[in-house]
């Protein structure tokens, strides 16, 4: 699965956290809180994977340096 998501240009939970500087947990919460854009892969009962697309994460950095939820 993970060469398909490096095709995709996805990042996993804990690849996104290591280049953010932040927890595996603080991406939960900000999930939760909708605060950061994701997809999920499979699992429709709940149990899906979480990926983040690049790009996505990339225009979300951008928003938040120019002060824009």
């Amino acid at each position: 699965m993970e060469n398909f998501e490096n095709e995709l240009g996805l990042l996993t939970n804990k690849e996104l956290a290591t280049l953010l500087g932040v927890s595996p947990g603080t991406l939960n919460v900000w999930r939760s809180q909708k605060k950061i854009p994701y997809v999920k892969i499979g699992g429709m009962t709940g149990r899906g994977k979480i990926a983040y697309n690049k790009k996505d994460i990339l225009a979300w950095l951008d928003r938040g340096r120019q002060g824009v939820k």
